[in-house]
């Protein structure tokens, strides 16, 4: 298993993702995550999350059983066998950049510490706060009648 190179970034569901029209999310991540739920999908992406996978001829019945193995039934039943590539989807960094940052706006951190926390520029932040209000997904802030321009 992959250990998680950016610890800091959130990871989103595959529903989250289309909340924020980060990406489409490949309908196989889809199906898992609506079969076993979130936590299998993660851990199987962590797995084989941009590498092959490959589906056996038969099911491995001396598998110790767990969600995985469950997991790895279900993609028998349902694939061809032989190797399959399995996407990042979820995974992937701008997927994660693009969740972290939406859910760090919508706390109501700034676009500084926004940039900080995800360790990208603010023109970055920016670019995607821009994209979130777009589509409704944020509201955008109205400048404050208080404050004077220098």
């Amino acid at each position: 298993m992959q250990t998680d190179r950016t610890p800091h970034l959130l990871i989103p569901t595959c529903a989250q993702c289309d909340e924020i029209a980060v990406r489409e999310m490949p309908e196989l991540l889809c199906a898992i995550e609506d079969r076993f739920g979130f936590d299998v999908l993660k851990a199987f992406l962590f797995e084989f999350g941009g590498r092959q996978y490959s589906v056996s001829i038969r099911p491995n019945a001396s598998r110790k059983q767990s969600a995985l193995s469950d997991l790895h039934d279900w993609l028998h039943e349902r694939c061809v066998a032989g190797k399959i590539s399995v996407p990042l989807g979820n995974l992937a960094l701008q997927t994660r950049v693009a969740w972290t940052i939406a859910v760090h706006l919508r706390n109501g951190l700034s676009l500084a510490a926004t940039a900080r926390a995800v360790a990208c520029e603010a023109r970055t932040v920016s670019g995607h706060k821009k994209r979130l209000v777009k589509i409704g997904w944020l509201r955008a802030t109205l400048p404050n009648p208080e404050r004077k321009a220098s």
